[in-house]
């Protein structure tokens, strides 16, 4: 179409007030917009942006229209928001007077909805009678429109296109680098929860998408927004890590691991630079606690996720940490269990846990020794679940602390046996009086550990 009548038709459009509820009049907007923004002609683009400045608020209430469309509609909704991102980073486009934070958002939910699971219900006999059309050719015309698939695209009817979702993504992680959201905190936020939900979203599609494409380009919006450029970074890192959450805590996934290595790796990089930020850093395994579930497994992720983040802080921070994990064991019932969960595997993954004794008595600087004595207590605790997994972990922290002479040595008197050895060669704990686990010492190099039920 000649590229005059084109402009024709979109100021045309636009001046007609959007087509009110008729969908077919933002479809042939959108299709319009988008044949315009693909000419090389570029006195044609600036007449095109001088003519729209004058209806600039039309024209945004339009695709904003456009974009809040209902899945139902079909692409409409995720085309009108690939179209209003080619604008925004089309040459010479006047971004300050096209950019609207409405109509941002109403681009960020249309992606969101995009990749919401489609409908169920029914999903039998709709597919069938979904594939005999497509069989007498409904689908052809479709995939005309689309030749070429790649990343396993999906372009049939109620599917999803792949590459769609791909140049969106794309284009939005480039506009952050012409559009600066410190003046729009509405509209940082429901980027950030945009982009960290996506990779969660995309689960239902994940045998359409490239998954690894997707999260790099998560990654790349996230990381994008950690500019003072988008405000105050310290806050926006907080937003970040809030809104990861959910990933943090779920099961072993690629979701999880981008999530653990986006925090690690940029938010951790960026705090070694930024006392703020690493304020951030710092209250995030303290935010996961307190967000970690009740049940077994689930808490188990928990932990899991807390610990490889503690891993990557630095050897200060690491030890604040402790502290508030030997606070945690005489707390709620909540807090203590994790506590028990958490002490054996960061004394046996921090390492040096008893490094910083300085004398054969000096064992009180010790944070190993605070994060033993913590967990001897819980094996006396008033609820029967946390006192057999502190017995239980007990025996693990034992058993890896006893493969040399020295942590032997400490062990043995850092757990306070009261009996000594006995004929049959053992020395027992009690916990306030009573009497709880047992240490067998076989050889001088072999030690045992066992459980006395009260």
């Amino acid at each position: 179409m000649d590229e005059e009548l084109l402009l024709a038709r979109i100021i045309a459009g636009i001046e007609g007030g959007g087509g009110g509820d008729d969908e077919s009049h933002y479809h042939e907007l959108v299709a319009d917009l988008k044949s315009l923004l693909d000419t090389d002609d570029d006195e044609i683009l600036d007449r095109f942006y001088v003519s729209l400045s004058s209806t600039a608020s039309p024209f945004l209430r339009c695709f904003s229209a456009a974009m809040d469309s209902p899945v139902e509609s079909g692409r409409l909704a995720i085309s009108a928001s690939e179209a209003y991102l080619s604008l925004l980073l089309s040459t010479n486009c006047p971004v300050f007077t096209f950019f609207s934070p409405v109509a941002f958002l109403s681009l960020l939910g249309s992606i969101r909805r995009y990749l919401k699971p489609r409908h169920r219900e029914d999903s039998g006999a709709a597919s069938q009678g979904n594939k005999k059309k497509r069989g007498r050719g409904g689908g052809s015309r479709k995939n005309a429109r689309n030749p070429g698939r790649e990343d396993g695209d999906e372009t049939e009817e109620g599917g999803l296109d792949a590459k769609l979702v791909f140049r969106v993504l794309e284009r939005l992680g480039s506009v952050l680098g012409f559009v600066h959201l410190d003046r729009f905190p509405d509209s940082l936020k429901s980027l950030v929860q945009t982009a960290s939900e996506i990779p969660l979203l995309a689960l239902e599609h994940s045998g359409v998408l490239n998954y690894d494409r997707l999260m790099e380009m998560c990654g790349r919006i996230l990381g994008g927004v950690l500019s003072s450029d988008h405000g105050d970074v310290s806050l926006t890192a907080a937003e970040i890590s809030k809104s990861l959450t959910p990933l943090l805590l779920m099961g072993k996934h690629q979701a999880r691991s981008f999530a653990l290595g986006f925090v690690s790796r940029k938010i951790m990089g960026l705090a070694k630079d930024n006392s703020e930020l690493k304020k951030v850093v710092c209250n995030l395994p303290k935010f996961l606690v307190h967000k970690a579930p009740e049940k077994a497994e689930p808490r188990g992720f928990a932990v899991e996720a807390i610990l490889e983040i503690v891993k990557a802080m630095e050897v200060e921070d690491q030890s604040e940490f402790v502290d508030f994990v030997m606070k945690m064991g005489q707390g709620k019932s909540n807090l203590r269990i994790l506590a028990v969960d958490l002490i054996p595997l960061l004394m046996s993954s921090l390492g040096n846990s008893f490094g910083s004794i300085s004398s054969e008595d000096g064992v009180e600087d010790s944070w190993g020794l605070g994060c033993l004595n913590a967990l001897v207590q819980r094996c006396s605790d008033s609820s029967a679940l946390i006192r057999a997994r502190a017995l239980s972990n007990l025996a693990q922290v034992v058993g890896f602390l006893s493969g040399d002479e020295r942590s032997r040595s400490i062990l043995k008197q850092a757990l306070g046996f009261t009996g000594g050895e006995t004929s049959e060669g053992k020395a027992m704990l009690h916990v306030d009086g009573e009497l709880i686990v047992g240490l067998r010492l076989k050889e001088e190099d072999e030690v045992g550990f066992y459980l006395v039920y009260p």
